[in-house]
């Protein structure tokens, strides 16, 4: 799993406000991650 930097900027949260320790990583940088991983969940 990993967290959208940008999701959390525009709900005004932080990587200390998540509950679990995911890697944030920005869209251009969790590109090549989803392009492997086949099937992309979101919410």
């Amino acid at each position: 799993m990993v967290a959208c930097k940008q999701s959390l900027d525009l709900n005004g949260m932080t990587e200390e406000d998540l509950a679990y320790n995911f890697p944030v990583l920005t869209p251009t940088q969790a590109l090549p991650t989803l392009g492997m991983a086949g099937r992309v969940l979101t919410w």
